[in-house]
């Protein structure tokens, strides 16, 4: 397969394909280009050329420079002199900054959480373990992932610490790719269903200590699946 018009030089992915009546605007072309990321159709290295992202899109090239600084604020993309836009690489450094700060900021998100839980979280919380359940019963990863960010973010949303919510959003953002490939190591969406099912006893317990406790074990634990991965050329 020959590279898609978006990405120089030796990546083969697959060109955007765009709806006529769909949203043009920032937001729109960031997360176009995100999800072309995180499925791995624009691999590490690949140099994403602006003018062309513009022409595929139908757009200005302004929107499309907004759009890629802040994919590069999020970490997803490195823009370098003279070559432009470039999709990050993950190093075992970045893997372990990363997920130390989000360890922290998640253990506390599930202690504050205990304070103002309500039944209807719960039920919100057990609803996604079972749809959880089913999507790795089924492999369908895609699914999986989202539900898992769907619980989590459900936890943040109950603490109720905005700039919280905001510091994990980017840095969660920075290793997005890695966590859903993460999922492909055979057992491991099983292995997480346990850690979550973990993290919920914990909220309906009321045991904050225990919440946050489980909570950095279950991100302990998706870096270490991360890192065991990282060094496999088929996936990073």
């Amino acid at each position: 397969m020959q590279p898609g018009p978006l990405a120089q030089p030796d990546q083969p992915i697959q060109p955007i394909t765009v709806d006529p009546g769909a949203d043009k605007g920032d937001t729109s072309i960031v997360e176009r280009i995100r999800q072309l990321i995180i499925s791995g159709e624009l691999g590490p290295g690949c140099r994403i050329v602006e003018r062309d992202v513009a022409r595929e899109l139908g757009v200005s090239r302004t929107p499309v420079r907004e759009a890629l600084k802040r994919l590069a604020a999020e970490g997803l993309l490195e823009i370098a002199p003279h070559k432009g836009a470039i999709v990050a690489k993950m190093s075992l450094r970045d893997l372990a900054e990363i997920m130390q700060i989000r360890e922290a900021l998640e253990g506390l998100a599930c202690r504050l959480a205990v304070n103002d839980i309500t039944e209807d979280h719960l039920n919100d919380l057990r609803k996604l373990i079972d749809e959880m359940r089913e999507a790795s019963e089924t492999g369908d990863l895609y699914r999986y992932s989202s539900c898992n960010q769907r619980f989590h973010n459900v936890i943040l949303n109950i603490a109720g610490n905005r700039r919280l919510m905001q510091m994990l959003e980017l840095i969660k953002a920075q290793s997005v790719r890695e966590r859903f490939k993460s999922l492909l190591n055979p057992g491991r969406s099983r292995q997480s269903l346990n850690e979550h099912k973990a993290i919920l006893d914990a909220l309906e317990a009321r045991d904050p200590d225990r919440a946050e406790l489980v909570m950095r074990k279950h991100i302990q634990a998706v870096a270490l699946n991360i890192s065991n991965l990282i060094s496999d050329s088929r996936l990073f």
